[in-house]
């Protein structure tokens, strides 16, 4: 990552990719350390149809850029203010902004989590059964 424009650029494809760009990633390595903090979750980008965002990669139409740029803040302006209410159940993990847990009744959040990983199928899921998460929603990695 450079740390003066905030991307990744590719040493072969000499592509870049910035913050705020949408991309589609595949699962290939989930580890969890012994201790149960922490853990890392390898990704990968190089298959076919996943990668950047076709529409974020800068569009060809200057109608489709203008757009863009207008409603760019408005979405990172969103994000940042789901971030502020969003929080993580210290129990379970289970990320919700109500005072109560959905998933384990409890009432002790915390607002300093990082990760985000979204169930869809826990039963069928390899990540989802490593997390020990039983139910379909999404939970924080690591919850401080």
């Amino acid at each position: 990552m450079t740390r003066n424009t905030e991307s990744l650029a590719g040493r072969e494809s000499h592509r870049n990719l910035g913050k705020g760009n949408l991309v589609r990633g595949r699962i290939i390595a989930v580890s969890f350390p012994r201790g149960g903090s922490g853990g890392k979750i390898g990704i990968t980008l190089r298959q076919p149809f996943l990668g950047r965002n076709r529409m974020d990669s800068g569009g060809s139409e200057g109608k489709a850029e203008g757009r863009k740029a207008e409603t760019k803040p408005a979405r990172a302006e969103k994000a940042e203010k789901k971030k502020l209410t969003d929080k993580a159940c210290k129990t379970c993990r289970m990320i919700s902004a109500g005072p109560v847990c959905p998933n384990c009744k409890q009432t002790i959040f915390s607002d300093d989590w990082t990760g985000l990983v979204v169930v869809i199928d826990p039963a069928n899921s390899e990540v989802a059964r490593l997390m020990g998460i039983r139910v379909s929603g999404r939970f924080a990695v690591r919850v401080r």
